[in-house]
């Protein structure tokens, strides 16, 4: 298994710990420095415990919640962010940041994406 695969497991399974109402809708996130992996997010479905999210959409990318949980900060142009999605039929989905999670991760100084097309092939987004 190489780097980045082993890696995009871990994004994986940081997805088994959203509560997304879908299993398909579960998407993880692994934020690395290097070797070292500095944080995990998952997407919220829920963000305030009083919220049934009742007319609107209320949730966090993982992405957001990988960096809003690290608490390391490395210099710019080190960070790498891995993200995947795993469909209900267990192959893997299309885990393609959205532009504003991207966006978030270039001020945060990511300087890679690597995540799963809709054919389940890996890809790398260079910031």
């Amino acid at each position: 298994m190489s780097q980045i695969d082993s890696r995009l497991a871990v994004a994986l399974a940081a997805s088994d710990m959203s509560d997304a109402p879908r299993i398909g809708l579960c998407m993880g996130a692994a934020l690395y420095s290097g070797p070292r992996l500095l944080s995990l997010g998952y997407n919220r479905w829920h963000t305030h415990p009083e919220s049934d999210n009742s007319g609107y959409n209320v949730s966090l990318h993982a992405e957001h919640v990988a960096l809003l949980r690290r608490r390391h900060y490395d210099r710019r142009g080190r960070l790498t962010m891995y993200v995947a999605r795993q469909r209900e039929d267990g192959s893997l989905g299309c885990s393609k940041p959205c532009a504003n999670c991207v966006r978030l991760c270039k001020i945060a100084g990511v300087a890679r994406i690597w995540f799963y097309d809709y054919n389940g092939k890996i890809e790398e987004m260079s910031l």
